[in-house]
């Protein structure tokens, strides 16, 4: 049986050589195997600080278009560059194209470079290029792929790794991240939908709590400018002269208590009792 696993590695990576070399190679599908490796292969290197040996077949010195790959420049989801010429265009897959088309010429032939659509199978492409794709799994078909994965990985093992680590628990780490969709169970599932999941609860969480502090500071405020106001419009209790009806004078009272309401009820009260006594 390692013998078997051993030929079906070693054939698929010679077409995918030969691939390159007869110059048949998909850009589009090769785009979405690197995005993959982007996502999930080359993060497991980056966590224990090592290179992507070049003897593995995905590294990206062996990509077939890894020249072109350079000159490629985002300036927006919008908006793609060629740092050849400096042409614009509206997605990655037409300036893929303008590659194809103008700049044929300067692209590499390396004799060991590896055209990464054919690998497709084990990363997905036909699923993530159609997230309507509800093709029928075949149990058998996802135990092959996972062979020829599980190959793959061990094919890019690292030679040299931390005391912490034995390259076949880097083996094992990886295959787990390339390796895992490859199940009738899983293969339909988005990579990183769960990380997107954990995401938007944590976006939920944010908003709720920013209307909760919003909410708060309105019904604080609101509740400040009602105490002011029952304040300004508080009425005092004023006692009456025992030998007349009237009120004793305003000046009697605190000042320092009164607010600018009763200092014009006040004045109003003078102005009456100075034109009564005219």
């Amino acid at each position: 049986m390692a013998y078997f696993d051993y030929v079906l590695m070693v054939v698929m990576m010679e077409t995918a050589v030969l691939s390159a070399a007869d110059g048949i190679c998909n850009r589009d599908r090769s785009t979405v195997v690197r995005n993959a490796l982007v996502n999930s292969f080359i993060p497991v290197y980056n966590r224990h600080e090592v290179k992507v040996p070049d003897f593995c077949p995905l590294s990206r010195t062996r990509d077939l278009f890894a020249f072109h790959q350079s000159k490629k420049l985002k300036e927006s989801n919008n908006r793609w560059s060629c740092l050849l010429c400096g042409k614009a265009f509206y997605s990655e897959h037409y300036l893929d194209q303008h590659f194809s088309n103008r700049h044929m010429d300067t692209q590499e032939h390396k004799p060991d470079a590896v055209c990464l659509a054919d690998y497709c199978d084990i990363f997905r492409c036909d699923l993530l290029m159609n997230a309507q794709d509800r093709s029928q799994c075949s149990e058998q078909h996802m135990t092959t792929l996972k062979i020829q994965c599980h190959n793959l990985a061990r094919e890019c093992r690292p030679l040299k790794l931390d005391k912490n680590m034995t390259v076949e628990q880097f083996e094992d780490e990886l295959q787990e991240s390339i390796c895992s969709y490859l199940t009738c169970d899983r293969y339909h599932e988005h990579p990183g939908l769960k990380g997107n999941r954990h995401y938007v609860m944590i976006y939920f969480v944010v908003i709720m709590c920013t209307f909760g502090v919003i909410i708060l500071i309105c019904y604080l405020a609101y509740d400040a400018v009602q105490e002011e106001q029952n304040i300004d419009r508080k009425y005092y209790v004023r006692v009456r002269d025992s030998d007349s009806d009237d009120y004793l004078d305003d000046d009697n009272y605190d000042s320092d208590r009164r607010s600018p309401y009763h200092e014009v009820q006040g004045l109003r009260s003078r102005f009456r009792v100075a034109g009564a006594v005219r």
